[in-house]
C-alpha cells in the first residue's frame, strides 16, 4: 500500500509520493490511472520524491497521460513545500531532468530558481486553421508562447492542442495578454491538456515578454492563471528566472 498526499499550486493539483527513503516508483499505468478523477485520486499528475545524492530529492514527474515532462513548476513548489514541513529546513535543493532547483520558503509561498531561459531570437509562424506567431522558449521544458489582445481562454483551448503538436516532441502552449498589472494567461500543457496554472509556462511568458521588450528585466511581473497569480522575475542579464508562488497540501491517504 502506497502513502501519498494530495497538493495544489494555484489549483494546479498533484499526488505526491514520498519515496526517499525507499519505495518504488509506480508505473506509467498506475499513474494515468491515479490521476483519474472518477476512478483514481484526480489529478493533473504524480509527483515522486526519490534519493538523490547531491540533492534534498530527485523529482519524478508523471503527466496524466502518463508521459514524463522534464519539469514542473507548480509541481516543484509542492515537493519543496511538503519537504519544508518534514525537515523544518527554508531551503532545498530538488534534482529534475531540467537540473537542480532551489527552492526557499517566503512565508506561505515557494520561491523556485528555475534556471535558465533559452529564448529564440525571432517569431516563428504556425498554420493552425489560423496563423499565429509564437516565440519558443526553453525552461527545461519546451513552450511556445503566443502574445494576443482577446480573451485567452478560447484561444488555448480551440488552438493549443494544434500548436501542441506543430513542434517535434511537442511543446507547452502559453496565450497570453496584457492586464493592467501583468499578464493574463492560459495555458495548454503537453501531455495535460488545459490546467488552472502552469509554472513554468509562467516563466516562459515573462521570459518571452523580456526578449519581445513588452517588460524590463529585472522587474517581478505578475502572471494571473486560471487559478491564480505567480510572480516571476527574469535577471537583468536573463540568466536566470525565479517563481514565487503557493503551494497548499490538502489531504493524505494511501491506495
Amino acid at each position: 500500500m502506497a502513502q501519498f498526499s494530495k497538493w495544489h499550486g494555484l489549483g494546479n493539483d498533484f499526488v505526491l509520493v514520498d519515496a526517499i527513503a525507499g519505495g518504488e516508483l509506480i508505473s506509467p499505468d498506475e499513474a494515468i490511472r491515479v490521476c483519474d478523477r472518477h476512478r483514481g485520486v484526480g489529478a493533473d499528475g504524480v509527483l515522486t520524491l526519490l534519493p538523490s545524492e547531491g540533492a534534498a530529492a530527485r523529482l519524478h514527474i508523471y503527466n496524466p497521460d502518463g508521459s514524463v515532462p522534464e519539469m514542473c513548476g507548480n509541481g516543484a513548489r509542492c515537493a519543496a513545500r511538503h519537504l519544508f514541513e518534514k525537515t523544518g529546513r527554508a531551503e532545498v535543493v530538488l534534482e529534475t531532468s531540467a537540473g537542480p532547483r532551489r527552492c526557499e520558503a517566503r512565508g506561505d509561498d515557494v520561491r523556485v530558481d528555475m534556471g535558465a531561459p533559452t529564448v529564440r531570437p525571432s517569431r516563428e509562424r504556425v498554420d493552425v486553421g489560423r496563423i499565429l506567431e509564437v516565440r519558443r522558449v526553453s525552461m527545461g521544458n519546451p513552450h511556445a508562447v503566443v502574445f494576443v489582445s482577446e480573451p485567452v481562454a478560447p484561444l488555448a483551448q480551440e488552438l493549443g492542442p494544434g500548436i501542441e503538436k506543430v513542434f517535434a516532441g511537442g511543446v507547452n502552449v502559453e496565450f497570453a495578454r496584457r492586464g493592467p498589472d501583468g499578464f493574463i494567461v492560459s495555458v495548454w500543457e503537453r501531455g495535460a491538456g488545459l490546467t488552472e496554472a502552469c509554472g513554468t509556462g509562467a516563466c516562459a511568458v515573462a521570459a518571452a515578454a523580456v526578449a519581445e521588450g513588452l517588460v524590463p528585466a529585472g522587474v517581478p511581473v505578475r502572471i494571473h492563471l486560471p487559478g491564480g497569480t505567480l510572480t516571476v522575475e527574469v535577471a537583468a542579464d536573463g540568466s536566470r528566472v525565479w517563481m514565487t508562488g503557493p503551494a497548499v497540501r490538502v489531504f493524505a491517504g494511501s491506495w
